[in-house]
């Protein structure tokens, strides 16, 4: 068979989806050519970039399958015009999906020849890997046989450049699912793109949560199926002898019945409410969650080199709450549909419940709607979705308040939503506060 016919057969397979990548294979996307000029060849753009695929080879390299790229560039809202115009947005989409390189270029019939520019990038830096790359034929036909001299040049040959830190995280990671020591179960979040703040079943909509704005997660993470629970926040009292500010500074706000009054003797171990080993930890502040983290962090050795526990980040919570969906709750928009995601004042008994017994959303989260307020990374700025960055937004500024997430036992089905922005000071103690973690790459 000769190298144009098996980039025909290439194009002709194009439903085909990539194999799962052997252990140490960088993933290689390429982008349709830009056509100019005339070359008298249907489909020439595409023709071009299906030869590239077959100049690879699969023993260097994992090639992404051209089915596969166009599912990629549908399901993130990228236009393949994108990747070609500009290298930061090239770059942007291989870091989303997993693509160490992409390769870009134009075909232009010139005469009775055929001239292709090549430009390979590497997604993990924004750069390119080596020159652009030009070669000239007499043929259309005769391109298959210039594409590896052609990659070579562009920096796309003999051994490939590593993934940072792909020495210290093992093959298949991160998992879909894992289990800490400590018994707190993780699942994956996928990198992605989608609209945070309030949307159309958002009425009326909350002015901290607009503009409602792309967003752009540009790694995927592991987030705690569950809230942090009794047991387990016993087990880090235990081991570290942590005393938390409810038990060092004034206490925490309880439920009287009637209303929240701040009781001096009330904290983790008494929030003035029943609870059992598998109810969400409350009482907890931004500052015990994060000590929390730190302590997981010193002391859980299996994790990858590099990978940490943290507190997510808003983007992250509401990316994970969503899990695909643009209604007020996982589970649709009236109130019959909180029912059946969580615990909030009107089911709730006027306390807590054992995490997980609610439907969780398509990632397999739950009680991400009610049970406990969750805390997050952000310091609260009412104005930070005007001026948030596109790609994995964290506010640092605002104001000393830090942002909770998620609605509580005690809140009211409007605020349970996905969108619905709340705060309080890092050191504030509430008989609806918790958390749930990240485990991340990163700090």
């Amino acid at each position: 068979m000769t190298r144009l016919a098996a980039a025909l057969v290439a194009l002709s397979l194009c439903t085909l989806q990539a194999a799962d990548a052997p252990p140490g294979k960088p993933r290689v996307a390429v982008a349709d050519f830009a056509v100019k000029g005339t070359l008298g060849q249907k489909d020439a753009g595409e023709m071009v970039a299906c030869m590239v695929l077959t100049g690879l080879g699969g023993d260097r390299y994992e090639p992404v399958e051209r089915a596969q790229l166009k599912a990629m560039l549908a399901e993130q809202r990228f236009q393949m015009s994108e990747l070609a115009a500009s290298e930061a947005k090239a770059a942007d989409f291989g870091k989303i999906c997993g693509v160490r390189f992409l390769v870009l270029g134009e075909v232009m019939g010139f005469g009775e020849k055929v001239v292709v520019t090549l430009r390979v990038v590497d997604c993990e830096t924004g750069r390119l890997t080596g020159e652009k790359a030009t070669e000239t034929v007499g043929r259309f036909a005769d391109l298959p046989d210039r594409m590896e001299p052609l990659l070579a040049k562009a920096g796309l040959s003999g051994a490939p450049v590593a993934s940072p830190g792909a020495a210290d995280t093992p093959a298949g990671w991160p998992p879909k699912s894992w289990t800490s020591p400590l018994g707190m179960d993780f699942a994956l979040v996928p990198a992605g793109r989608f609209e945070m703040g309030a949307g159309a079943s958002d009425l009326p909509p909350e002015a901290d949560a607009q503009p409602r704005h792309s967003v752009r997660i540009m790694r995927p993470f592991l987030l705690g199926r569950f809230e942090v629970t009794v047991s387990q926040f016993r087990a880090f009292v235990d081991a570290s002898g942590y005393r938390t500010e409810a038990e060092t500074g004034g206490g925490a706000f309880i439920w009287t019945g009637k209303k929240f009054e701040l009781r001096p003797d009330a904290n983790w171990k008494n929030p003035g409410l029943p609870q059992g080993a598998d109810s969400p930890a409350v009482c907890l502040t931004w500052n015990d969650a994060k000590a929390f983290c730190r302590w997981l962090n010193a002391s859980e050795p299996t994790r990858p080199a590099g990978w940490n526990y943290r507190l997510p980040t808003e983007a992250e919570w509401e990316y994970a709450c969503r899990a695909g969906t643009e209604t007020r709750y996982h589970t649709g928009d009236g109130p019959e549909a909180l029912i059946r995601a969580g615990w909030f004042f009107d089911n709730g008994g006027q306390t807590t419940h054992a995490v997980g017994q609610k439907q969780p959303n398509a990632w397999g989260f739950c009680d991400m709607h009610g049970n406990a307020w969750e805390w997050c990374e952000d310091a609260y700025d009412p104005a930070f979705y005007a001026q948030a960055p596109a790609d994995n937004p964290c506010s640092a500024a605002g104001g000393e308040n830090r942002v909770l997430r998620g609605g509580g036992w005690s809140s009211s089905g409007k605020i349970c939503h996905a969108s619905h922005r709340d705060k309080d000071l890092p050191g504030s103690s509430h008989c609806s506060y918790g958390m749930r973690v990240v485990l991340a790459p990163g700090p």
